[in-house]
């Protein structure tokens, strides 16, 4: 997923195969890890914290931080409440 942010969240888009040198921020992991990811999203900081060790981070964290705290909080309350179906 590439979220673009410039004081708001200006693009948000579904990436297939991107090529992760050409982003400033990248947070990679497994499946099951962003299952947990989007269970928590009522509270993104905490849970990105609870699952810190397994993210690959390229990038500044302490900004990765900021914008779940200030951005992707917000935004996860409208993502919560689309009807989404997650496959296990």
């Amino acid at each position: 997923m590439l979220l673009r942010f410039n004081n708001s969240c200006n693009e948000a888009s579904l990436i297939i195969n991107p090529d992760i040198n050409s982003y400033q921020h990248v947070v990679i992991a497994d499946y099951d890890v962003w299952l947990k990811v989007l269970s928590g999203l009522s509270d993104p900081v905490t849970t990105m914290l609870s699952v810190f060790r397994k993210l690959e981070v390229r990038g500044s964290m302490v900004t990765l931080v900021r914008l779940a705290a200030n951005i992707v909080s917000p935004m996860a309350k409208v993502i919560m409440k689309i009807p989404t179906e997650i496959i296990k």
